[in-house]
């Protein structure tokens, strides 16, 4: 039997950003991990976070100088 932890934020960042591509809301996304292993919580929201910072900062249009 393997178990699977999520207490790796590379694996946690690299699944927020595949199901983001999928469109797929991440409100529930500690509860639908949770049915696979045991999940860093706090890991968890600091990466959901990040990846919605990093989205909302590219679809920001950046500044041109003068």
């Amino acid at each position: 039997m393997q178990i699977t932890r999520f207490d790796d934020r590379r694996v946690i960042g690299t699944i927020i950003a595949q199901l983001s591509e999928l469109g797929w809301e991440l409100d529930d996304l500690d509860m639908h991990l949770s049915l696979h292993g045991p999940v860093d919580l706090d890991l968890l929201q600091e990466c959901i976070r990040e990846a919605t910072e990093a989205r909302t900062d590219a679809s920001l249009p950046l500044a041109r100088a003068a």
